[in-house]
């Protein structure tokens, strides 16, 4: 399941993952071949 979510999520080539879950960070941190990161920590860096 995981690795389909992440086939589906990386289609259009981003340079990062950007989730609201926290069980999906910890989970795409993990196996994913980018950086993985809270939408939280990304708005909070835009500011």
């Amino acid at each position: 399941m995981t690795q389909n979510a992440l086939d589906n999520l990386v289609v259009e080539n981003p340079s990062e993952i950007v989730t609201g879950c926290p069980l999906c960070l910890a989970t795409f941190v993990r196996e994913a071949d980018r950086p993985v990161r809270d939408i939280a920590e990304v708005l909070d860096s835009r500011c």
